[in-house]
């Protein structure tokens, strides 16, 4: 009875071990990756706050290659204004075409003439909006190029005719600005050296590395390689944004989209991409 006993006792602690050790490993598994990921998040975040660093820096060359992608012309005012100003009709139709309009609220907007000095069209699909058109006739003062008129009625002055600026390749201005918010090479060159973030040789296992190994080696340690994994990030893409109530001048809502990736001591890749909307605004100066 004494060696049943004892068997059953020893039976039953070794399947306690091995249950804690299974649990010990998956939640070490577990935790490993959430620490990754979170690396990986952290990482992309690092690309979204460079490129708002320079988007705080250079706002109105963001502004303006923004525009560029669209085929618009980004010294033209694209606000849109209400047609009731204090309960009362702001435009009125300009005599030489009903579908023409100026604006006579809160004043008339006249040149030292005493003609109109702009001209405003309703909003296509909208009777409560006007935009400014600059000309009676011609819509080419709000777009980049000439000849990128739509031929449709309803976007002759909103949408340029994407195709017919396709050949100006519109959008590499973008594409330069945002060519420096990594810590990548970019065509093989590396823009941004001091943001290199390599991991050190020495890093075999998740417990090679310390925040003292790294400090005491800092001075002894030539080139980036003294962190405990790889850590990359790059903006994506830029494209247009939505955000309610835009419609002021030098205005316009883009969505940001970057990607972070990390590679741990093991050389498995872990990659998080964000997106933010945020509203961007060109500084005054140009008389639109």
């Amino acid at each position: 009875m004494a060696i049943v006993i004892a068997l059953f006792f020893a039976f039953s602690m070794m399947i306690m071990f091995v249950g804690l050790l299974t649990m010990n490993r998956q939640t070490a598994g577990h935790n490993r990756a959430a620490l990754q990921q979170a690396q990986a998040y952290f990482a992309a975040r690092a690309a979204l706050q460079h490129f708002m660093m320079k988007a705080k820096l250079c706002p109105t060359e963001l502004y303006d290659a923004v525009e560029f992608t669209q085929g618009k012309n980004p010294l033209f005012d694209f606000s849109e204004f209400p047609s009731v100003y204090n309960g009362a009709n702001a435009f009125a139709p300009y005599t030489t075409n009903s579908e023409i309009h100026i604006r006579v609220l809160p004043q008339k907007e006249l040149d030292s003439k005493q003609k109109p000095k702009w001209f405003y069209r309703r909003l296509p699909g909208r009777n409560d909006v006007f935009i400014r058109v600059g000309s009676p006739f011609l819509p080419e003062f709000r777009f980049i190029a000439p000849n990128v008129v739509n031929t449709d009625a309803n976007k002759k002055f909103t949408e340029p005719n994407a195709a017919a600026y396709a050949s100006y390749d519109p959008e590499r201005y973008l594409k330069y600005y945002i060519q420096d918010c990594t810590n990548k090479p970019v065509n093989s060159k590396l823009l941004q050296p001091r943001l290199v973030m390599n991991k050190a040789q020495a890093v075999a296992t998740i417990r090679d590395w310390s925040i003292d190994r790294y400090f005491s080696d800092f001075e002894k340690v030539s080139g980036p390689e003294r962190y405990p994994y790889s850590m990359f990030y790059e903006v994506k893409a830029v494209s247009l944004g939505h955000m309610k109530d835009l419609r002021r001048y030098n205005e316009e809502a883009i969505e940001i989209q970057v990607i972070g990736s990390i590679v741990d001591f093991q050389g498995k890749t872990f990659t998080q991409e964000q997106k933010k909307v945020q509203k961007i605004t060109r500084l005054p100066g140009a008389t639109p």
